[in-house]
């Protein structure tokens, strides 16, 4: 992108007053002779006087006058634009206020180059500039502990699914909240933590981690994926279990860059391993919106609850309760399971779950991010890595 151009007006050359010099007032002063039209030599030294200082007048005047229209011209010109591949200027230090989160309120016109978004949260819309948001949904998404290129993968997938609903980039919006480009609900769109948020969980610490997650969307500030030139619809989720999923397993739609992909480095992770049990009636209340779904304290529960397939990633695919059949997907939404990656077993009365990983299990990995940067790797082959076919390119 180029600056936009200025236009300023050519300089009028000056030219001679046409008005005629005032007549010498008859008064005599006495920087005058004794006579009106007499000049002595007091009159010679008040006009030397009177000359030298109208020159260092109009000198300083002409300075000033030079230095306000520069001002100006500053002022209207736009903001460069970043190029993707331009070296990036450095973030304020620790102890100086971030630009980030400490913005004044201003508007869309103040802020030229700047990209705003509408986003419902606590009950209204509410206009962000855009690297705000990302600071409060990657602070709200992804441990702050976490590796710097794993902060910074995360800060370019929230930009890149936020640009993928925003209205202006032709997006939907949120389906959800009519009028806004995204909520804070993060089982609809992302989660989002504001500043007083921020400060509540962090404590002492809070300046040191805003700083750090600052950094992260500094470093990529505009940055989103594309694939064959159009914004992905970027997925991301906690753990995998040790490979990503196919995107149509869990959604609709089959997307050449939501594919399953090996994920290694997980098995450390708090949610890598979970369990949950439930009783015949907690089981039955919970896939009571599934005809047929229903099981019965009579007959052992494992032959009516039965595993039929799973998919590629390990993931299970149909599972048959009582007389009906339902997909993995359909189960953990059903029960709140953590992943569809689990296996069954009966104890006493109840069924207990055995589940590997954490999520639905499409796009990245955050664990997995965050494992494949302790490696060295850095954010763009993170990205590369957990959606296929992709490029980085400047919103």
């Amino acid at each position: 992108f180029e600056p936009a151009q200025i236009n300023v007006p050519p300089a009028i050359p000056s030219t001679p007053s046409l008005k005629k010099s005032p007549a010498p007032s008859p008064r005599i002063s006495p920087a005058r002779g004794a006579y009106p039209f007499t000049d002595g030599p007091a009159a010679h030294q008040g006009r030397a006087r009177r000359g030298t200082g109208m020159r260092i007048f109009r000198g300083l005047f002409a300075v000033f006058a030079a230095l306000a229209l520069t001002f100006v011209i500053l002022e209207r010109l736009p903001a460069p634009v970043q190029r993707a591949d331009a070296p990036l200027a450095p973030l304020k230090s620790a102890n100086q206020p971030s630009a980030l989160f400490a913005r004044a309120e201003i508007s869309p016109l103040q802020a030229a180059g700047q990209a705003f978004l509408s986003v419902y949260r606590e009950g209204a819309l509410q206009q962000m500039e855009l690297e705000d948001y990302i600071l409060g949904v990657v602070a709200a998404e992804m441990p702050v502990d976490f590796e710097p290129e794993a902060l910074k993968a995360q800060a370019v997938a929230a930009r890149t699914y936020a640009a993928h609903q925003m209205a202006q980039n032709g997006g939907s919006g949120c389906s959800r909240h009519p009028g806004a480009d995204i909520c804070a609900d993060s089982g609809h769109c992302q989660a989002y933590a504001p500043e007083e948020t921020l400060k509540k969980r962090w404590g002492q610490d809070y300046a040191a981690n805003r700083e750090k997650l600052a950094q992260a969307v500094w470093a990529t500030r505009g940055q989103i994926m594309t694939y064959q030139g159009e914004i992905i619809e970027a997925m991301f989720h906690s753990t995998s279990g040790g490979h990503t999923e196919d995107v149509e397993q869990v959604y609709a739609q089959a997307l050449p860059y939501l594919r399953g992909v090996v994920s290694e480095g997980e098995e450390d992770a708090p949610k890598f391993h979970s369990q949950a049990r439930f009783s015949v009636q907690e089981f039955n209340e919970a896939l009571s919106g599934y005809e047929g779904a229903r099981l019965s304290a009579d007959e052992p529960l494992l032959d009516q609850v039965k595993i039929l397939s799973r998919t590629e990633s390990g993931r299970v695919g149909q599972i048959q309760v009582g007389g009906a059949c339902l997909t993995g997907t359909q189960m953990r939404r059903a029960l709140g399971l953590n992943s569809s990656n689990f296996t069954l077993e009966q104890q006493g009365e109840e069924l207990l779950f055995s589940m590997t990983g954490y999520g639905h299990g499409v796009g990245m990995s955050q664990v997995g991010a965050n494992a494949m940067a302790q490696k060295g790797r850095n954010y763009q082959e993170i990205l590369k890595w957990y959606y296929t076919g992709v490029e980085l390119e400047v919103l």
